[in-house]
């Protein structure tokens, strides 16, 4: 008992992201089933965050998993991806995490808000409620991708490292096709976009902060201008 809480201990000591957010997400889902909550209770949706204003959905949408079962994927997908914590350090590492995690989610609210306007799939759009940390480890994927040489696929099949978000986005999307196509995509592109900054400063000037900074300023402008006009979004 005793060496295996100072295994836990030295993990915490060299992975500290890594395992907070494994706690956090662990201590989340425990509440959730404890109290008996839903997706309706916890997710993040278009209609519940921008007309209704419960911003607070943005980082409960994030750690929260409804089944046990993606908890426990999402949980071990990102205990192997802990090797990017060591090589690109604690704080980088944990930027990473809440990038993604905000301007995904912002990525993605923009894109139900096109697709209102378009008046495509407008009663799914309002239906839909995005749960867990999917989104945060497709974005860390795309960024793992560009800091590997290949990947051996079935064998003896090499394949490009940047074909591995997408890969597995079509997995994922086979296996459960319930899960946000948007969503994960928003990840991906997010992740694409951090991978854009080939400096090892964090804080160094450079082209991919501009994109960054740019998408959250555009994003923002446009969801207050959809709060002050949601008479014209809510049909």
């Amino acid at each position: 008992m005793i060496s295996f809480i100072w295994q836990w201990l030295d993990c915490f000591y060299t992975f500290p992201v890594t395992c907070l957010v494994i706690v956090i997400c662990v201590v989340v889902w425990l509440l959730i089933t404890h109290k008996g909550w839903s997706y309706y209770d916890v997710g993040c949706n278009y209609d519940r965050v921008l007309v209704d204003k419960e911003t607070w959905r943005w980082i409960s949408s994030t750690l929260s998993h409804i089944s046990w079962m993606h908890l426990v994927l999402n949980m071990y997908s990102l205990w192997n991806l802990r090797w990017m914590e060591q090589r690109f350090t604690c704080s980088v590492y944990l930027i990473w995490n809440i990038l993604i995690a905000f301007l995904s989610t912002c990525v993605t609210l923009f894109i139900n808000l096109l697709q209102l306007w378009v008046g495509f799939h407008t009663e799914q759009v309002r239906q839909v409620y995005l749960v867990g940390y999917s989104a945060v480890l497709f974005g860390l994927f795309a960024i793992a991708s560009q800091h590997v040489t290949s990947i051996v696929l079935l064998g003896d099949i090499l394949i490009s490292p940047i074909w591995i978000p997408f890969i597995s986005l079509g997995v994922v999307t086979l296996l459960v096709p319930e899960a946000s196509f948007i969503g994960h995509c928003s990840g991906i592109f997010i992740g694409f976009l951090i991978s854009l900054d080939k400096h090892d400063d964090l804080f160094q000037w450079s082209w991919s902060w501009i994109w960054l900074l740019g998408i959250l300023c555009i994003t923002l402008i446009t969801m207050n201008w959809t709060i002050q006009r949601n008479r014209f979004i809510r049909i």
